[in-house]
């Protein structure tokens, strides 16, 4: 026993140790968590959308166009000292010029004078530097290059355009340049003084750069030469100048651009940090937690059969709050919780496979088992023909019939381990109504041409047979198909209520007619009524029932107003109506207009090639992953069926209940109804207890009973007798005396105090796992007894089910 708790707690360690390894992995190797982080992080921006950009922002960009247009790379500066200019006539506060204005162009320099001058009419301009970082962690870079506008005047301000890009893009809030600091582009732009701010800067890229207020420069320009601005309009803009074309500008790629120019960047950058959206990064306590939590459940809650609805429910928190923190611009280390699962996921898929290849085994061993025994017991019969001859021994003929019988049953139960894997072929669906066989074929071909008529019809059928199918795919195939079908038995109502039923009734009719009722010849009108067990009426009804078969007309009970109503009659019995006309018990004229068209529905029995399609037809109704045992099969088709189709899917439920609770996906003989089991089956466990029985359950008789079916495992013999005695248990009301004497079907004290003995010993041991109990719900303490359930057969799962059951509530 504390062997397989140590088994037990091994696993749940191992499971614990691969989660932790998984999570290591996750936050130590970049070229795992990198790919599995970009793509959870688009998977959270697809499901958000993109967000809503500064209105307060504008990009002048220049394109390949304008280079090409204004006389190539560079641009003359003139232009710059022009847009410089037109932006202070329009009251912008801020520019941030990206464009680096280097100092080797001496073509250009007379404009770098103007470009400064034009500057200080705006209140802030900040021109782009140019770093060389050195170190990456300690944000210290060797040398600068400073715009030439740095070096004609004291008073421009710089900021470097220096960006990180390792696992995310990352723009430091300052650089540290021997003696002095450069802050950053975006940060100079926005804010006046930045001693305070000193961080690296994770810009959130939540939309398209193109979805900002953006101008080419010609555009700009042009609008500027057809006055199409007015003074002052950009007030309250911040306007980023840079260049877009990409075999000039750095471009980088995020979810929404395939190439974000460095202008792009900045102008996010800035957004950020003027709204505070900018990504938050390191929240490593947050993996931790669900790492914690997965390892918890692991470890205190680990049921088996929710282990993958457990992981499937961090999934999705996980998601969850990476959504939430997304949308409050934090982010974290996604794959040191989603690795771990993915790894816990893997794990539990495994052993999912290897315990349900354990039971595959186990199955397939009682299989050979059986055809074992089954040729032992062929051989012997060919062996004792042999040996009889032309002899008329009565004993060795009684031997021969016996061995005969029990390689019958042996057969049988053999078929009964086989599943039918292929649907029956064939199979026709018709209106509801399934079918193979020729006479239902014909009574289809008979409906699909009397359907369209508005004549009477008659049905003739057993109970059970599906007669209103009939009628309703009549009324579905006829041209009265979008009107209603009202279907009624007329043997199930007394006369009176049948006639109210019927032909509706006026208030005070009767005692209690408070109000007036409608009939359901009214509720039918222009649509199709369906009257079953129609032989069960009274003559007095019958003669009603005749005046609106041929005029249309009904009075309502109490009334002495006709009515009319336009419905198409179809009825139907299970009697012999002529038989009834002969005996003066149905009228002959009603039964002439009812019978105008006769269709015969045959009984079940006289479809036996529709069998099979029904039962599997109804089993997938109740569950599509079971199946039927081919004796199953072989013992539905000899079986008559007295309550026809209705009885065999009533025959279906019942099994599928049955498999389910004890939960199997097989249909064997044990779950039909005796009557139709024949009680024919003489599966491995009987012949075990028959031969434990014959040897009265001595100490060697579990190796003797191994041996004499056929060197079988011992383990099978002797789990197979532990499932018996778990089973008799269970209906004896957990008595041990009661219990064994059933096992042993003997009043030999000395035989059942050995099985009462075997039984004392399973129950403590099942007892010592719940010495204990830390709770007393079955589901939560199940898997402490995962090793009780490893080489037990599975039909006896429930009786162990019930066993723990009944311990924890008697402890």
């Amino acid at each position: 026993m504390r062997n397989n708790q140590k088994i037990i707690n091994i696993n749940k360690l191992l499971k614990a140790g691969i989660v932790l390894i998984a999570f290591l992995i996750a936050v130590t190797f970049s070229g795992f968590s990198n790919p599995v982080n970009s793509a959870f992080t688009n998977f959270i921006r697809l499901s958000t959308g993109p967000g809503e950009i500064d209105s307060n922002i504008v990009i002048i960009h220049i394109t390949n166009d304008d280079i090409q247009q204004l006389g190539g790379w560079p641009i003359k500066r003139s232009y710059y000292a022009l847009l410089l200019n037109q932006l202070a006539g329009l009251g912008v506060k801020r520019v941030g010029f990206e464009i680096f204005l280097s100092e080797n162009l001496a073509t250009q320099n007379i404009y770098n004078d103007l470009i400064v001058n034009e500057s200080k009419k705006i209140k802030r301009v900040v021109f782009g530097s140019i770093a060389e970082i050195v170190d990456d962690k300690n944000l210290h870079a060797e040398n600068i290059r400073l715009p030439v506008t740095a070096e004609l005047s004291g008073d421009v301000i710089t900021g470097h355009l220096n960006f990180i890009q390792n696992d995310n893009l990352l723009i430091p809030s300052k650089l540290s340049i021997n003696d002095s600091i450069e802050t950053a582009f975006s940060l100079n732009l926005v804010i006046d003084s930045v001693k305070n701010f000193n961080r690296l800067i994770q810009p959130n890229f939540f939309n398209t750069w193109t979805a900002y207020e953006n101008y080419s420069l010609l555009n700009i320009l042009s609008k500027f030469t057809k006055d199409e601005f007015i003074k002052n309009q950009w007030r309250n803009k911040i306007v980023l100048i840079g260049v877009s074309e990409n075999t000039l500008a750095k471009s980088v790629t995020t979810f929404y651009d395939k190439e974000l120019p460095g202008i792009g960047i900045h102008a996010f950058t800035v957004d950020n940090i003027l709204n505070h959206s900018e990504l938050v990064y390191g929240f490593i306590f947050i993996p931790l937690l669900f790492l914690l939590l997965l390892v918890s459940s692991i470890i205190f809650f680990d049921k088996a059969s929710k282990q993958l609805l457990n992981l499937a429910i961090f999934t999705v928190s996980t998601f969850i709050a990476g959504l939430i923190m997304f949308i409050n611009h934090y982010v974290f280390n996604y794959s040191a919780v989603l690795i771990p699962l993915f790894a816990a996921f893997v794990y539990e898929s495994v052993m999912f496979l290897i315990n349900r290849n354990k039971e595959l085994e186990q199955f397939e061993d009682e299989s050979k088992a059986l055809n074992k025994l089954l040729k032992m017991r062929e051989l012997e019969l060919e062996n004792l023909q042999n040996e009889l001859g032309n002899s008329k021994s009565a004993e060795m003929i009684e031997q021969v019939d016996s061995l005969k019988e029990e390689i019958k049953l042996l057969k049988i139960s053999n078929k009964d381990e086989v599943p039918v894997e292929k649907s029956p072929g064939d199979a026709q669906i018709f209106e509801g109504i399934v079918f193979k066989s020729n006479a239902m074929y014909e009574l289809v071909e008979s409906i699909k041409k009397v359907a369209p008529t508005d004549a009477a019809c008659l049905i003739l059928g057993d109970s059970g047979s599906g007669k209103e199918l009939v009628a309703r795919a009549l009324h579905n195939l006829s041209g009265r198909r979008d009107n209603n079908f009202v279907a009624i038995n007329c043997a199930a109502l007394s006369e009176s209520l049948l006639e109210s039923e019927l032909f509706g009734h006026v208030k005070g009719a009767f005692t209690n007619a408070v109000t007036d009722k409608k009939g359901l010849f009214e509720e039918a009108d222009k649509g199709t009524i369906f009257l079953d067990e129609i032989g069960e009426t009274s003559e007095n009804f019958q003669v009603k029932l005749l005046r609106i078969l041929q005029s249309g007309e009904y009075q309502k009970v109490g009334s002495t107003r006709l009515d009319k109503a336009d419905v198409r009659i179809i009825a139907a019995t299970n009697k012999d109506l002529l038989k009834l006309v002969d005996e003066k018990k149905f009228r002959r004229d009603l039964f002439y207009r009812l019978n105008v068209i006769m269709l015969g529905l045959p009984s079940l029995e006289k479809r036996k090639d529709d069998i099979e399609i029904l039962a599997d037809y109804f089993l997938k109704i109740e569950n599509a992953e079971l199946k039927l045992s081919r004796a199953v099969i072989d013992a539905l088709n000899e079986y008559n069926f007295p309550g026809n189709v209705r009885e065999l899917q009533s025959i279906i439920k019942r099994a599928a209940i049955f498999v389910g609770a004890e939960q199997r996906n097989l249909i064997q003989l044990s779950d039909l109804p005796k009557e139709i089991a024949k009680l024919n089956k003489t599966g491995l466990d009987v012949l075990i207890l028959e031969s434990l029985r014959n040897k009265s359950f001595s100490h060697s008789s579990i190796n003797e009973t191994a041996k004499e079916l056929g060197d079988i495992s011992r383990t099978i013999v002797s789990e197979n007798f532990r499932g018996i005695i778990l089973r008799e248990l269970c209906n004896s009301g957990f008595n041990i005396e009661a219990a064994a004497k059933a096992v042993t079907n003997s009043n030999d004290q000395e035989q059942n105090d050995r099985v009462k003995s075997k039984a004392e010993i399973y129950l403590k041991n099942l007892q010592k796992d719940l010495a204990k109990p830390e709770t007393k719900d079955f589901d939560l303490m199940k898997d402490k007894f995962a090793s009780k359930y490893k080489n037990l057969p599975r039909r006896y799962h429930k009786n162990l089910d019930d066993t723990i059951k009944w311990l924890i509530q008697h402890q």
